[in-house]
């Protein structure tokens, strides 16, 4: 998707609510979550910090937080909030993000 269709994407769907958007840069292999919303004359992009404090489950905000600001694996991640199988931090952050699509 070049620069100019994702814009259009977000404009149009701007229009009709406030969104909540994944990308993956070109530079990383790591999607970078945003939201954005308008007042009709302005478009607001919000922080990645701001989303993810937004959310209501403290266990998620740390898997959220250690793999988009801290980048690390799901293996590392596991560790860090006292897990040993890398497939639950991975298979919670997935729940959570195909509850957020529906």
């Amino acid at each position: 998707m070049t620069t100019t269709q994702a814009w259009s994407t977000i404009i149009t769907k701007l229009a009709e609510t406030s969104i909540e958007m994944q990308t993956v840069p070109k530079t990383q292999k790591t999607p970078v979550w945003f939201s954005a919303s308008t007042d009709g004359n302005m478009i607001y992009i919000n922080r990645l910090n701001r989303f993810i404090n937004s959310v209501g489950d403290s266990e998620m905000r740390q898997i959220l937080t250690y793999r988009y600001i801290s980048g690390l694996t799901w293996q590392q991640i596991a560790f860090n909030i006292g897990e040993h199988d890398e497939q639950y931090p991975r298979r919670k952050h997935n729940r959570f993000l195909e509850g957020r699509e529906g």
